[in-house]
């Protein structure tokens, strides 16, 4: 469903546009007094992996939240009780910030992958509402009926396997440094490898993911605190190649290269309702 016609059935006034870069500015979170829902649409992949992103666990977790507005001089206190809907036709990386879990938990993955009809009818989300609005809110007082009856049930949304393995893989997808140095490293007193290596085995072993890498520079920066968070590797410049000093990590070694696709299957994100 597009988030224009959940907008119109719960109404635009309720409704405020997620601008997740500037979560952490000084009034944006006041934006929010008296809305339900906060929208990111048609985001980019980077949209959470942003330095502010960390603030949406409050905002959808029930905690307490101080807001200011401009030329107002006391303070406005928000709980952060928002849906949060972000749609996307990319694929997403989250900045986990070592708490996989707090995601984990906030996410719920719908991807659309129906190909586009061959004619569009112009304005289908206002036409769809024209036509179909009374069943739409049924369907929404449904789901929201069953949505009740399962939280009091069993306190959380009830995923199925395949909803678990598309959460599990954009959350490693998004920790994919951390994944490649646990998997495809490993100790060894007389090993080493060059910061070269690393990147062309960790190439590969997204390849075999389905993934995409981070940037270059990105990758060096993280797996120098992997290595040495996992296998107490420390960078250093005389790795031995072609009888040159060259960056690498002395006493481990690459496992052998035979790159399989690990149990989740990551699919490419459309809808991600926190």
């Amino acid at each position: 469903m597009r988030p224009s016609i959940l907008e119109t059935i719960i109404g635009p006034h309720n409704v405020a546009q997620l601008r997740i870069q500037l979560l952490s500015e000084r009034f944006e979170i006041a934006g929010f007094l008296g809305k339900t829902l906060l929208c990111g649409k048609d985001v980019p992949g980077n949209f959470l992996d942003n330095r502010a992103a960390h603030v949406l666990k409050p905002l959808t977790g029930g905690d307490r939240l101080s807001a200011e507005q401009k030329n107002v001089k006391h303070r406005f206190e928000v709980i952060g009780d928002f849906a949060v809907i972000i749609t996307t036709n990319t694929r997403l990386h989250v900045r986990l910030d070592s708490d996989t879990e707090a995601w984990r938990r906030r996410m719920l993955i719908v991807d659309f992958t129906q190909p586009p009809t061959a004619k569009p009818i112009p304005n289908f989300a206002r036409e769809l509402v024209r036509t179909e609005g009374p069943g739409i809110l049924n369907w929404c007082i449904e789901g929201a009926m069953n949505l009740l009856e399962e939280l009091r049930v069993h306190g959380r949304i009830q995923l199925t396997e395949t909803q678990k393995h598309r959460i599990d893989g954009l959350l490693c997808e998004s920790d994919s440094v951390r994944h490649f140095v646990t998997k495809r490293v490993a100790q060894d007193p007389p090993g080493d490898v060059t910061v070269s290596e690393l990147l062309t085995a960790y190439n590969l072993f997204c390849d075999s993911q389905g993934w995409q890498p981070v940037p270059v520079r990105q990758f060096e920066i993280l797996v120098c605190d992997h290595m040495v968070s996992l296998h107490h590797a420390h960078k250093r410049t005389d790795i031995r190649r072609n009888d040159k000093n060259q960056r690498g990590y002395a006493h481990v070694v690459l496992r052998d290269g035979n790159y399989v696709a690990d149990s989740f299957e990551p699919d490419q994100p459309e809808l991600v309702p926190f």
